[in-house]
């Protein structure tokens, strides 16, 4: 089981905003060195993680940089892309929207696939 373990004084929220647009029943508190077991985890948007906790303790949004053992998220715009609009069309053979691309670009980021095509 993999495990997380908070940097910093944080929380897991309900929804994937900012904390001050939830409602305090919509957040969870967690204190520095908090480790939690995980049973999975994914990009979600507003630069979030959404996160599976183990033994059916419930899924979260998270932000990467609180956490040991989470992967980044990248930010719009904050990296250059692995593939380009060019590459991309090339591989799948059609025409790749901008939004499509930056998707692409941000799970591939995610998961640390980073193996140029």
């Amino acid at each position: 089981m993999k495990t997380i373990v908070a940097k910093t004084n944080t929380k897991f929220k309900k929804l994937p905003i900012q904390s001050s647009e939830l409602k305090p029943d919509q957040m969870v508190a967690v204190t520095a060195g908090k480790t939690y077991g995980v049973q999975a985890f994914e990009p979600a948007e507003n630069r979030h993680i959404k996160v599976t906790l183990a033994a059916n303790s419930g899924t979260f949004y998270a932000f990467s940089k609180d956490w040991d053992g989470l992967p980044s998220v990248m930010p719009e715009g904050a990296e250059e892309p692995l593939i380009t609009q060019k590459e991309a069309e090339a591989i799948f053979g059609n025409f790749i929207r901008e939004d499509e691309l930056a998707d692409l670009n941000r799970c591939l980021h995610f998961y640390q696939i980073n193996t140029p095509p």
